[in-house]
């Protein structure tokens, strides 16, 4: 360490933590409101009973399907459809179980652990991509909602295992 950098003061700003103001913990807190909790959860309740989640995420099935043609004709500059493709998949991770479709989650789980980070995908990784897509969009077909029993615990099984390193 240089002199220079021996004489510099160093200042360490601590920001007030305002959200554990809000929390309740053991021993005190300002806590959350129950009511506010209470309307809020009833308000998601409402929107997943009235919302057909098959229906709904078919459009980002066809997306992904989309994107997956768009790189079989690519050898090159492939990145931008890799990266919608790990957007919609995060999407649907993010919802599937909400509206009953843990499975749904599981799949586009698996899809974003393989996109992530990747520019460019190989014939046989466009494979199982295609594996994810046709998956996903079996589940969304037939609306399996919950795990899809044997089949459907199978099929996510499978799915997953060409993920794994």
């Amino acid at each position: 360490m240089s002199d220079e950098q021996k004489d510099r003061k160093i200042e360490i700003i601590h920001p007030p933590n305002r959200l554990k103001a809000r929390v309740s913990v053991a021993g005190g807190g300002g806590g959350i409101d129950n009511e506010l909790l209470r309307r809020a959860e009833s308000a998601v309740a409402r929107y997943t009973s009235e919302t057909d989640f098959a229906e709904d995420i078919h459009g980002d099935i066809i997306r992904l399907q989309e994107a997956l043609t768009s790189l079989e004709r690519l050898q090159d500059n492939q990145a931008e459809f890799l990266m919608a493709m790990y957007e919609i998949a995060h999407d649907i991770r993010g919802v599937g179980e909400t509206f009953g479709y843990p499975i749904a989650s599981r799949l586009a789980n698996s899809l974003c652990r393989f996109l992530e980070g990747r520019m460019h995908v190989s014939p046989a990784e466009k494979e199982i991509l295609g594996a994810h897509i046709d998956a996903l969009s079996m589940v969304i077909e037939r609306k399996l909602q919950g795990d899809g029993g044997d089949d459907g615990r199978d099929l996510v099984e499978a799915i997953e295992s060409l993920v794994e390193e």
